[in-house]
């Protein structure tokens, strides 16, 4: 199962995920809704491949919000930036998957 939680993670690096080009080349210093459809594509994509039970084994990390906790999501830009973003509760039946925003201080190399 680790190697599957690897190449799930490796599948969320948005340069190689099977996603359309401009997204692909969304960069961290993109402004807000940019890199929220681009994290949105990489982690439909990994929903698609069957990878996303893979992801979740290899990345346990949450968020709180108002004291509610919310699984994570990590995206790699086109420039090589991580940046995480909180995963609604409902993901699996609405089409909105991820938060609005990112989660303050997310963003590193």
């Amino acid at each position: 199962m680790w190697a599957g939680a690897e190449r799930a993670t490796r599948a969320a690096d948005g340069r190689g995920a099977l996603i359309g080009q401009e997204l692909k080349q969304t960069k961290a210093t993109d402004d807000l809704v940019a890199g929220w459809m681009a994290a949105t594509a990489v982690f439909n994509d990994l929903i698609l491949r069957n990878l996303i039970a893979q992801y979740w084994f290899g990345n346990r990390s949450t968020y709180t919000i108002d004291g509610l906790s919310y699984r994570t999501f990590t995206v790699t830009y086109a420039d090589g930036i991580r940046e995480s973003w909180p995963v609604l509760p409902n993901y699996r039946l609405s089409s909105d998957k991820l938060s609005q925003t990112p989660i303050p201080g997310s963003m590193r190399p």
